[in-house]
């Protein structure tokens, strides 16, 4: 419904599909719409890259590889910087964790194709910078794996050479726990959340009493039962 309504409107029915994808994952359907995916998921993976990659001109990359290049690092570049300040300053993230979210979201994205596309359609870009723009995404696409890879081996450096510090002097209690917990050689359990799930796997942790754990909750009032 929604790819008819966008192309009678004259825009591409691609754009039609990703907004309806975009509402129903707002409905309390979306697990059952998941459910029925579920067994085509690797073939519509499959079959996007492989869109992807037809998407990839070389004889233009080997034409214009001078323009290629710096649009390139342009694009990452900026959407790093981009990620990396909006992690800091609203999220206050620390900076191992906004250098691999910059990484893995400074690629482009496959909305990308679809912004082109009806750019093109609408005469609002010309054919060739389209290709180029397409071009630039791809690659900078696949570079995602090489990105993630380098940012959480520099993540992890830095994450080791902080050590606990990161809490030290802002949360007694944690930096407490924190010295307590490196003292065991067998480590630690780390449990996301604080829910029925979450007390029920401390509490067996608890009975067994042989593994240290932390809890993460980002809800006070959860944490405090």
């Amino acid at each position: 419904l929604c790819s008819k309504i966008t192309e009678g409107l004259g825009l591409s029915d691609t754009l039609g599909a990703f907004v309806g994808g975009v509402l129903v994952a707002e409905t309390n359907y979306r697990h059952q719409v998941e459910a029925d995916i579920a067994p085509f998921r690797g073939m519509l993976l499959g079959l996007f890259f492989v869109t992807v990659g037809f998407s990839l001109d070389l004889k233009l990359l080997a034409s214009q590889w001078t323009t290629v290049l710096p649009l390139l690092l342009g694009l990452l570049s900026l959407k790093a910087a981009v990620v990396i300040v909006a992690s800091r300053s609203l999220n206050r993230q620390s900076y191992a964790s906004s250098l691999q979210a910059a990484a893995l979201l400074a690629p482009g994205g496959e909305f990308a194709f679809v912004v082109f596309g009806v750019a093109e359609r609408l005469k609002l870009i010309p054919t060739p910078l389209a290709s180029l723009l397409v071009t630039t995404t791809v690659l900078s696409m696949g570079l995602t794996p090489l990105l993630a890879s380098i940012s959480a081996k520099a993540a992890e450096r830095i994450r080791s050479q902080r050590g606990s510090s990161n809490v030290s002097g802002m949360d007694k209690r944690s930096e407490v726990d924190l010295s307590e917990i490196k003292k065991n050689p067998q480590g630690f359990v780390l449990v996301c959340g604080y829910n029925a799930i979450g007390r029920a796997v401390c509490e067996l942790l608890d009975a067994e009493g042989k593994a240290r754990y932390i809890v993460f909750e980002d809800d006070p009032q959860v944490a405090a039962h």
